[in-house]
This record gives C-alpha cells, structure tokens and sequence, in this order.
C-alpha cells in the first residue's frame, strides 16, 4: 500500500472514506465503517447531509440512500441490522404513486450542490435512475410482489 495515498486519505478524505479505505487495505474494522456511515442517515431511514459527496442536501434522497447502499452491500449487513431496517421502511414509503423514486428532489436547490443535482419538475425523474437499483435492493432484502412486479421485464 502507498504510504503517500494513506497520508493523502488521512488529512484530506471525509471519516466515512477514510474508514471504508483502512478497512479494505488495512485490516480496518468493519464496525467503524458502519459508526461513519450511520452518521449520514435521517430519522426517516433515507440518507443525506451530503454522503453524495457534490451534493450537501442533508435531507434524504433516493440518490444519498443509493450512495448508502453501496457500503450496506460490501459490509454485509442484514436486514435486521437497524440501519438497513429503516432504510428498508424509507425506501418502501418514499417511492411515488408508480412506485419511482426522483433523481432530484426540491430542497436540493437550498444547499450548495452540483449542476447536475439542481431540482426542477423537469429533472426530477431520470428514467429508471436511481429506480432500479434501489428495487433491487427492496427485493434481495424484502421480496414483495410489488416490487417483483416493477423489476420483472415482461
């Protein structure tokens, strides 16, 4: 491992990225991971206050929880792990009436944030982005007909 990498990490990355670096290269402990993660989740169960590092909304979005899922996965956390429970109750209550979540939601434009995360009616959806990663997630841990029937290609 690169001393000058470490060093870089240690003055300059956020907690949560320090932690998730020591833990792949430096036997690091997974529950410091998991203590710097919880950090970014809301009484709701979504993730914000700027885990999607360009935009600082600290309100949960589809995006941030995406973001938060990445690190859920590769740490291997259950559903029964309390994090992944209430972003499980997040997801399942955050989806539109069609069952799609926005790219982009509103209070986005109140904090500092990139271009391409400013809200506006026209951008709030991207297609099946975020979507089908976020059902993808609902049905490994909670399979539901519901969400069978959005991820099923017919």
């Amino acid at each position: 491992m690169d001393q000058k990498v470490y060093a870089w990490m240690k003055n300059h990355a956020r907690d949560l990225e320090l932690k998730h670096f020591e833990y792949l290269f430096l036997n690091g402990s997974r529950e410091d991971v998991i203590n710097e993660l919880i950090k970014f989740q809301n009484d709701d169960g979504g993730f914000g206050h700027g885990i999607e590092p360009d935009n600082t909304n600290p309100n949960s979005s589809a995006i941030g929880s995406w973001q938060a899922i990445s690190y859920i996965i590769e740490l291997k956390l259950d559903e029964k792990h309390p994090m992944v429970k209430n972003l499980l109750d997040y997801l399942e209550n955050s989806m539109d009436d069609n069952g799609y979540y926005q790219a982009c939601i509103k209070s986005n434009n109140d904090y500092p944030h990139a271009i391409w995360w400013h809200f506006s009616d026209e951008r709030a959806y991207w297609g099946y982005n975020p979507s089908v990663a976020l059902w993808a997630f609902l049905y490994r841990y909670r399979p539901s007909h519901k969400i069978k029937k959005l991820i099923v290609v017919k």
